[in-house]
């Protein structure tokens, strides 16, 4: 793909996925701002880049804050994902009652 990294062609994949899975759910009347339909697009766009994609980190066998690179270069450590990923899902849902 003239000079690109297959890296890059597969993230461009992946993120158009997960936006045609969001775009036929509005469409179909299936969308929710759920914590599933969340995990079902992240599997899709981070499926090349995260080491578990489709969950929040500790639920499955990844735990840890784990480090995220900010685009100044800087660097933030994340949250303490709790056991099983419990303190992600807390700090998911109370998002979810901020949003509405």
């Amino acid at each position: 793909m003239g000079g690109k990294h297959l890296e890059d062609e597969e993230q461009i994949l992946a993120l158009s996925e997960g936006y045609n899975l969001v775009v036929e759910s509005v469409a179909d009347g299936s969308f929710s701002l759920s914590k599933n339909f969340s995990d079902a697009v992240y599997a899709l766009v981070a499926r090349h880049e995260a080491i578990e994609a489709g969950n929040f980190r500790g639920e499955g066998v990844v735990t840890g804050g784990g480090t995220v690179r900010l685009t100044d270069g800087s660097r933030t450590e994340g949250d303490d994902s709790g056991v099983g990923g419990a303190t992600l899902r807390v700090d998911y849902e109370n998002l979810m009652v901020a949003l509405t």
